[in-house]
C-alpha cells in the first residue's frame, strides 16, 4: 500500500537508549512503515540530542519523507541536514541518493537537492 497518505499516528512503544529507538526506527523504516519510523527518530533527536544515532536519525528522518513521496519535505530535510552537519559522510553521500532529475516519477527538481553556494 502507500504510505503517502494521511494515516493517525502510530502508536510506539519506547525504548530506554537511543540505539534501541534507534533499531527499532531502523526496522519500521525497512518495513517501509514510515509513519512509526519517523516516531522513533524524533524520539531519538529530542531524547539524545548528543548521540551519534541522532545525527543518524536526522537523516533517516529525510528517508522517511522521500519513502512517503513528500519530495518537497525530503529536500527540505536533506537540505537542513547537510547544513547542520556539513563535515558528516552522510552529507556526502546524500548526492548518490539524489533523483534523476530526468525522471518523470519525481516532482522535485535537481536543484532543489544543491548545496548553497557559499559553503565553509
Amino acid at each position: 500500500g502507500c504510505n503517502s497518505g494521511p494515516r493517525s499516528k502510530p502508536r510506539v512503544s519506547y525504548r530506554v537508549s537511543a540505539k534501541e529507538n534507534f533499531i527499532k526506527g531502523k526496522k519500521a523504516f525497512d518495513d517501509k512503515d514510515y509513519l512509526e519510523a519517523m516516531e522513533y527518530f524524533k524520539f531519538v533527536k529530542n531524547k539524545f540530542p548528543y548521540s551519534s544515532y541522532a545525527t543518524e536519525a536526522d537523516l533517516y528522518l529525510a528517508d522517511c519523507q522521500f519513502g512517503r513521496e513528500r519530495y518537497l519535505e525530503a529536500a527540505d530535510s536533506y537540505e537542513n541536514f547537510i547544513k547542520l552537519h556539513p563535515k558528516t559522510i552522510k552529507s556526502h553521500m546524500l548526492f548518490s541518493k539524489l533523483p534523476n532529475p530526468t525522471s518523470t516519477e519525481s516532482q522535485v527538481t535537481f536543484s532543489c537537492f544543491l548545496p548553497p553556494m557559499n559553503w565553509s
